[in-house]
C-alpha cells in the first residue's frame, strides 16, 4: 500500500508529465540538485504556456535518468520537482485552482487519501506568488 505522501508525489509527477510544454531555457535547471546525501540528476525540463504567455517553467530531477513514465511514478527514492513562477499572471488563487483540478485529474478524482498533503501545497502558495519566485518540491522516502 503506498503512503499518502507517495500518492502526493506520484500524482504531482504524472501531471508535470502530462501537462503541454515546450522545452525550457537549460540555463534555468542545474544539471543537479543535492537532496540530503542524493545528488539528483536534471531528467527534463520544460516550460507550461497559456495563450502563448509562458506561465512556469518547470524541472524534474531524478536519481538516475529514465524516460519510463511508469518507473517513474512508481519509484520509492528521491525525486524533486523545481518550478519557477514566470508571470505575474500567476496568482495564489489560479495557482490553488490549478492544483487542485491538477490532483483531481491525476488522481482519477480520488483525492482523498492525499487531501492533507494537498492542502499543505497549497498553503504554501497561499502565502503569495512572484514572477521569479521557485518552488522546490522535493519528495524522499521515509526510512
Amino acid at each position: 500500500m503506498r503512503t499518502p505522501i507517495q500518492l502526493l508525489v506520484a500524482a504531482f509527477v504524472g501531471l508535470m508529465l502530462t501537462l503541454p510544454m515546450v522545452q525550457a531555457d537549460s540555463a534555468l535547471f542545474p544539471d543537479t540538485m543535492q537532496v540530503g546525501p542524493d545528488a539528483l540528476v536534471l531528467n527534463g525540463a520544460g516550460t507550461r504556456k497559456k495563450l502563448f504567455i509562458s506561465v512556469y517553467r518547470a524541472g524534474l530531477y531524478l536519481k538516475q535518468k529514465s524516460s519510463d513514465a511508469h518507473a517513474i511514478l512508481t519509484a520509492d527514492e528521491p525525486m524533486a520537482i523545481r518550478l519557477i513562477i514566470t508571470s505575474s499572471l500567476v496568482t495564489p488563487e489560479k495557482m490553488t485552482k490549478a492544483t487542485r483540478e491538477g490532483f483531481r485529474k491525476s488522481t482519477g478524482g480520488n483525492t482523498a487519501p492525499i487531501a492533507a498533503e494537498i492542502e499543505k501545497m497549497i498553503g504554501v502558495f497561499r502565502q503569495g506568488i512572484e514572477d521569479g519566485d521557485v518552488f522546490d518540491m522535493i519528495y524522499q522516502p521515509q526510512t
